[in-house]
């Protein structure tokens, strides 16, 4: 195998490296959407827990 060849495969790896790297960053929530989120399953939770506790 001679220089170029492998020149070539290390490049396409970072690239490809890169590349998850980069998606994995986009697929993340900003701290302001994490706390609604969490805001409204807190929400959730409580007409949950009141359902529960007014049904019989």
């Amino acid at each position: 195998m001679n220089n170029k060849s492998l020149l070539t495969i290390v490049i396409v790896l970072l690239l490809g490296i890169f590349a998850i790297v980069a998606y994995e960053e986009m697929d993340q929530q900003s701290p302001g959407e994490e706390l609604a989120e969490s805001i409204g399953e807190v929400g959730e939770e409580i007409g949950d827990e009141i359902d529960d506790a007014t049904t019989d």
